[in-house]
C-alpha cells in the first residue's frame, strides 16, 4: 500500500460528506497531525498496510486468504445487483436515503 498525497483536504471533504470511517496507508499517519482535534476526535481510522487489509474492513464478513475473497458463511447478495451496479454517481446522488448515510463510493479506472 503507497502512500497518498492531499490527505487532509480528502479527510475534510470526507467528515463534510458525512463520512467517519476512514481508510488510510499506514505510511500516512503522521498526515493525521495536520487535522484539526475535533475532526481527528470523530472519525474512526483504520491505517492498512496491504489490500488484504482494505478488503476486510470494506466487505465485512470477509477475509482475503491465498488470492481469494472468502466470506464467513453466506455472501451478502442485493436484492438488484444488475440495477445497483448500473446507476451512475449523478443517480446515486439524487436518490436520498437509497443508500446509508456515510457511504462513500469511488470510480476505479
Amino acid at each position: 500500500m503507497l502512500p497518498i498525497g492531499g490527505v487532509k483536504e480528502k479527510v475534510l471533504g470526507a467528515v463534510r460528506a458525512g463520512i467517519s470511517t476512514i481508510v488510510l496507508p499506514k505510511e500516512n499517519a503522521a498526515d493525521l497531525d495536520d487535522l484539526p482535534d475535533d475532526v481527528r476526535s470523530s472519525l474512526d481510522v483504520h491505517l492498512v498496510e496491504d489490500l488484504d487489509e482494505v478488503l476486510t474492513l470494506a466487505l465485512r464478513g470477509a477475509r482475503f486468504e491465498a488470492g481469494h475473497l472468502v466470506f464467513d458463511g453466506e455472501a451478502p447478495v442485493r436484492a438488484e445487483p444488475a440495477r445497483e451496479a448500473q446507476l451512475s454517481f449523478r443517480q446515486m446522488d439524487e436518490a436520498p436515503g437509497r443508500f446509508p448515510p456515510g457511504v462513500c463510493f469511488v470510480r476505479f479506472r
